[in-house]
């Protein structure tokens, strides 16, 4: 821990003032998914959904950032979330998979260039409990 976070002037502080002010009214909060993400716990969950879906209309999110707020956000604002989220790991579908809906969870996986290459056993065994069963066959498939 350092000075500023005990005094409470640190990034994160930034990042839930500016928040803050824009619910007030006070001017426009800039936040990036990834700052929203940092800081989840400490937002009511109307603040933190209004400040995902703000941020979401101006960038692509990450499945890395997503796995940060799945726990914060239901389960229709990550699916829909979810639907053009980047994948920069497949391994991080693995992290997502418990909090979205199996549809979308599946369609993560089948955009081709999300899992190109990396389907294996391990993975396709770490996947199964949440995909459903016609997708676990056609991946299944795949494995060579």
């Amino acid at each position: 821990m350092n000075l500023e976070y005990l005094l409470g002037i640190g990034a994160d502080t930034d990042t839930v003032n500016r928040l803050l002010a824009d619910e007030k009214g006070e001017g426009a909060a800039d936040v990036a998914v990834e700052e929203i993400a940092s800081i989840a716990p400490l937002l009511p969950p109307n603040t933190l959904k209004e400040a995902v879906e703000t941020s979401w209309e101006k960038e692509l999110v990450r499945v890395k950032d997503l796995i940060a707020l799945a726990p914060f956000l239901d389960r229709e604002a990550l699916d829909r979330l979810a639907e053009t989220a980047i994948v920069d790991d497949p391994e991080e579908l693995v992290g997502i998979a418990p909090f979205v809906s199996g549809d979308a969870l599946a369609e993560m996986v089948m955009r081709e260039d999300n899992i190109e290459g990396t389907v294996d056993m391990e993975f396709l065994a770490s996947m199964a409990p949440f995909l459903p069963k016609d997708m676990l066959l056609k991946l299944a498939e795949g494995i060579s």
